[in-house]
């Protein structure tokens, strides 16, 4: 409020329009660098600005490592996990030991086998059902 700013989105992008900084609404390491100095250039405060004299830092650096990246990435695209279901890929089986992944896919393919072997009966017995309820 001290430099003629509400804290909204819109304040944030006018003010970076400005200053010539990336105008998107984000308070990100250099808008605070400019807010910063532009706070130290203020006559009417009255705390000593000598103590914070000092600016935020505003170099950007990588949060995560490149190889760390790059290995995330490369495990995600070959097991689906960018597809238009997100997560409903084969992802959620990346991170799994192999002795699981393999447990899991004997009992989905014990599960199927079952079906096909018990459909007759399941469909017999939904028709004696039905021939009981409807008249």
């Amino acid at each position: 409020m001290r430099l003629g700013y509400q804290p909204t989105e819109a304040d944030i992008q006018r003010y970076q329009s400005g200053r010539g900084l990336n105008v998107d609404g984000d308070v990100g390491p250099k808008t605070r660098a400019a807010l910063h100095k532009d706070l130290l250039a203020c006559r009417d405060l009255s705390v000593p600005m000598a103590a914070f004299s000092s600016s935020p830092v505003t170099e950007e650096k990588a949060v995560v490592p490149v190889a760390v990246e790059t290995q995330v990435k490369r495990k995600f695209s070959l097991f689906g996990g960018g597809g238009s279901f997100g997560s409903f890929g084969l992802a959620p089986l990346a991170g799994m030991d192999w002795q699981v992944v393999a447990v899991l896919a004997t009992v989905i393919l014990l599960t199927l086998i079952l079906g096909l072997l018990l459909q007759n009966s399941v469909v017999s017995a939904i028709h004696k059902i039905r021939a009981e309820v409807e008249p």
